[in-house]
C-alpha cells in the first residue's frame, strides 16, 4: 500500500497538470489571489469569426453556458452585460460584467471583467484570438478569479477543467459557423 506522503506527492502532480481534451491545453498559473488559468488551442476558423462569438453576448448561453445573458446598455467603449449562471455546487448566482474589444497587432482581443457580484471576489478574463492564415487562428483565453465564498484551493482543478470546457465548446461553435 502506498504511504501517504507518496499519494499526497501523486495528488499535486496531477493538480498541477495541464488538462487537455479535443485539443484545448489549460493550466494554472501563479496568481497572487485568487485562480489563474490559460488555455489555449488553434480554431480552423478566421480569427473576426472566432473574436465575434466571444465578443457576442448573445453566444454567451451556449459558451459558458449561461442561463440568462442580458445587454444592460454601453459604457465607456465596453458593453455592460448581465449573467446569471448556475452551478451543481452552488445554485445559481448572477453578476454584472463589462465587455469590451480591442486590436493588439494582429490579434483580436475581447476582455471581460466583473462589475459587481455575489459570486465573484474578482473576474477578469481576455480573448486573445491571433490569425495563422485566412482561415485559422490561435486562441488563448487567460481567465484570472476569486470566489468571496470559497478558498482558492478548492477551486482551483474546477476551474481549470471549467475554462478548458468554454475553449471546447468555441472549438464547436466555430466549427458549425463555418460550416465545418
Amino acid at each position: 500500500m502506498p504511504r501517504r506522503s507518496t499519494l499526497a506527492i501523486a495528488a499535486l502532480v496531477l493538480a498541477a497538470a495541464p488538462a487537455r481534451a479535443d485539443d484545448v491545453t489549460a493550466e494554472s498559473m501563479p496568481s497572487d489571489d485568487g485562480v489563474l488559468v490559460v488555455a489555449r488551442t488553434v480554431i480552423d476558423a478566421p480569427a473576426a469569426r472566432v473574436a465575434a462569438i466571444v465578443g457576442d453576448p448573445s453566444s454567451f448561453a451556449e459558451l459558458f453556458p449561461a442561463e440568462e445573458v442580458r445587454v444592460l446598455g454601453d459604457s465607456g467603449g465596453a458593453r455592460i452585460v448581465a449573467l446569471r449562471m448556475r452551478d451543481r455546487w452552488v445554485g445559481a448566482f448572477t453578476w454584472i460584467e463589462s465587455l469590451a474589444r480591442s486590436t493588439d497587432g494582429a490579434a483580436l482581443v475581447v476582455e471581460r471583467r466583473s462589475l459587481s457580484s455575489e459570486f465573484y471576489a474578482h473576474l477578469h478574463a481576455i480573448w486573445r484570438v491571433t490569425p495563422l492564415s485566412a482561415a485559422r487562428c490561435e486562441v488563448t483565453y487567460r481567465v484570472d478569479i476569486a470566489l468571496k465564498h470559497w478558498p482558492t484551493w478548492m477551486i482551483r482543478r474546477g476551474t481549470v477543467a471549467g475554462v478548458a470546457a468554454v475553449v471546447g465548446r468555441l472549438r464547436t461553435m466555430s466549427a458549425r459557423a463555418t460550416g465545418r
